[in-house]
């Protein structure tokens, strides 16, 4: 049995496994590890980066989500306040339309009634020319009945 175990063969295979376990661990194993410690932070920090991105992108949203309906309601208020202002034109013009219809059809009423006492001043004056001229011819006399004429021709309304 003794030479099954060979004590210098025993040490120096010792030796050997504790310098590839300090090779291993000083150039292998220690590396990896911190190679393996780096890239979990990272992992880390990229979660985290996710999740605010993700907080972020829903922060983002909600506000484009209030912008948007902000919008709607300015532009719906703005609408109503077209479509209100276009009603209080069209008030104007209808209201300035009908003013300067009256106008037209009072001035047409004064025309007309200016041009009826026009014509029956003329009409007045001619029956008066009329009246006179007979007057002359049936009685021969002109100054004692024109005088009752014109002053009696005054008194006639149409």
């Amino acid at each position: 049995m003794a030479d099954l175990i060979h004590v210098p063969t025993l040490v120096i295979q010792a030796i050997n496994l504790g310098i590839i376990v300090f090779v291993l661990w000083k150039f292998f194993f220690k590396p990896y590890l911190a190679f393996l410690d780096v890239e979990a932070q990272k992992r880390v920090k990229l979660e985290e980066d996710i999740s605010s991105s993700a907080h972020i992108v829903d922060t983002a949203r909600t506000e484009a989500e209030k912008i948007r309906d902000d919008a709607r309601i300015d532009a719906k208020t703005m609408a109503n306040e077209i479509v209100e202002n276009a009603r209080k034109e069209a008030e104007t013009i209808r209201t300035e339309a009908a003013t300067e219809a009256e106008l037209a059809r009072k001035k047409g009423f004064a025309d007309v009634e200016h041009e009826r006492k026009v014509l029956a001043d003329t009409m007045k004056q001619k029956v008066l020319d009329v009246a006179l001229k007979m007057n002359e011819k049936l009685f021969g006399k002109n100054e004692a009945n024109e005088q009752f004429l014109k002053n009696s021709h005054k008194d006639i309304n149409f």
